[in-house]
């Protein structure tokens, strides 16, 4: 998917979910296919595949909620995202086990995502200072994991 090779990534899901362990098997196979939908501009199909999901790690509930997150913003969702994004919260100050440089991408996430939001509903551009400042990141959560 890095390399936005789509129709090779989906037959390699395809193909090679067959290979995990059947356990396993539903669940990668769901949160793969979330995210390349998510890739190719399938929204609604990424929601219905992420919502498939069962989480075993903690950071696999985040990462799937900023899924839901960013398939919000983009189909202008946005009440839907900002619930996701307090979930989001709860779940991080509720949760101790998740690991402090985990919790500054969450916490860094959690920030630009917001404004991304406020932007969107008011039709304006994101101000260059946070811009720049997300943009020297080069990490967030998502891309942790």
């Amino acid at each position: 998917m890095a390399l936005d090779e789509f129709e090779w990534a989906e037959k390699f899901i395809n193909e090679y979910v067959n290979y995990i362990d059947e356990d396993l098997r539903e669940n990668e196979f769901n949160y793969s296919m979330g995210l390349l939908s998510f890739r190719t501009k399938k929204y609604e199909k990424s929601l219905e595949y992420l919502n498939k999901v069962q989480y075993s790690q903690i950071l696999e509930k985040v990462n799937v909620r900023f899924y839901y997150v960013m398939n919000y913003i983009e189909l202008k969702l946005y009440e839907g995202a900002l619930s996701m994004i307090a979930s989001i919260k709860q779940f991080h100050r509720e949760n101790k086990e998740i690991p402090a440089i985990t919790s500054k991408f969450i916490n860094d996430s959690i920030k630009y995502f917001n404004e991304i939001i406020k932007c969107e509903e008011n039709g304006k551009k994101i101000d260059y200072a946070i811009y720049a400042e997300a943009q020297s990141m080069k990490v967030f959560f998502i891309a942790f994991i």
